[in-house]
This record gives C-alpha cells, structure tokens and sequence, in this order.
C-alpha cells in the first residue's frame, strides 16, 4: 500500500461520516441532500473499478481522484450546513 493511499483513506473516511451523519440528523429534503455526496462516491468508485476491469492501467491515480470527492464533499457539507442553519434561523 503506497504511502498516498495511507494518507487518502482517512480523509476520504471522515469526508463520508460527515453527510452520513447529517442524513441521521436531518429530515425531510435535508436528508436527501446529505445523501447526494454518498451517490456521487458510490458512482464515481464503480466507474474506477469499471474501467480497472477493462484497462487495468487507467484510474492509476485513483487516490487522487477519491481525494477530489473528499475535499468537494467537504466543501458541499459545509454549505449545506450553512444554508440550513440560516434557514433554521429565519423561521425562528
């Protein structure tokens, strides 16, 4: 296991805990929206095992591309909680 796999899967494990733990939390769109991050890593890793099966050459830099969905997801769970906290707050 390469030194960049060791350093990514940590990362890629807290950015997954985070919209997890907004869908148990949220109801409603909410919690749909937290599970859109967890569909996007779902697709994104079935097309890197796709086409490992059909060129094992290609996705090489596979570590790098699950860093992209972690730094991306956390960008978008920051969002969402900030939108949802303003919201929550306005209709106080």
């Amino acid at each position: 296991m390469s030194i960049v796999t060791i350093l990514v899967l940590p990362v890629l494990a807290a950015s997954a805990y985070l919209p997890l733990m907004a869908y148990r939390h949220w109801t409603g769109a909410w919690r749909k929206a937290a599970l859109a991050p967890l569909l996007i890593l779902l697709l994104w890793i079935v097309l890197i095992l796709s086409g490992r099966a059909v060129d094992p050459a290609s996705h090489a830099l596979w570590q790098l591309e699950m860093f992209g969905w972690a730094m991306g997801t956390m960008v978008y769970m920051v969002a969402a909680f900030t939108i949802k906290s303003i919201l929550d707050k306005s209709r106080r």
